[in-house]
C-alpha cells in the first residue's frame, strides 16, 4: 500500500476515534426526521448547512420503466449495469432495487429518453 495513502487512512481512523468519544467534531452530519411526510436531510459540511427536503420512499416497478424504454430486459440490464437475474428479480418483486439502482431507476421513470441519451445508448 502507497505510504501517504497509509498515513491518511491512519489519520483518518484516528479524527473517527476521537469524533465517536466527542473529542472533536465531525465535518459533515445527516439528520433524519422519522415523520414520513416532513423528512429532512441536513448537511453540515464546515460552517454550512445545506437543507433538502428529502423524497419519500415508494416502491418503482423495475418493469414498467423498463417497458417504458422500449428495451429487452438484456438491453435494460446491460445500460443498468446489473445481471440480468438482477433485473429479472426486480422485475418479478423477489428484490428490491437499492441505492444508485434505485435513483437511476427513477430518473429513468422520469426521463427515459434523457437518461439513454446521457448514455449514448439511443
Amino acid at each position: 500500500m502507497d505510504k501517504e495513502l497509509f498515513a491518511n487512512l491512519v489519520a483518518s481512523l484516528a479524527e473517527a476515534g476521537k469524533i465517536a468519544k466527542g473529542e472533536a467534531k465531525p465535518a459533515r452530519t445527516t439528520t433524519l426526521n422519522k415523520s414520513g411526510k416532513t423528512n429532512k436531510v441536513q448537511a453540515k459540511p464546515g460552517n454550512k448547512t445545506a437543507t433538502v427536503p428529502a423524497i419519500p420512499h415508494t416502491k418503482i416497478d423495475a418493469r414498467q420503466v423498463r417497458e417504458k424504454t422500449g428495451l429487452s430486459q438484456s438491453d435494460f440490464a446491460t445500460v443498468m449495469n446489473v445481471s440480468i437475474k438482477t433485473l429479472q428479480n426486480w422485475e418479478q418483486h423477489r428484490r428490491e432495487p437499492t441505492g444508485a439502482a434505485d435513483s437511476l431507476l427513477r430518473v429513468f421513470a422520469a426521463a427515459p429518453e434523457l437518461v439513454l441519451k446521457a448514455l449514448h445508448q439511443a
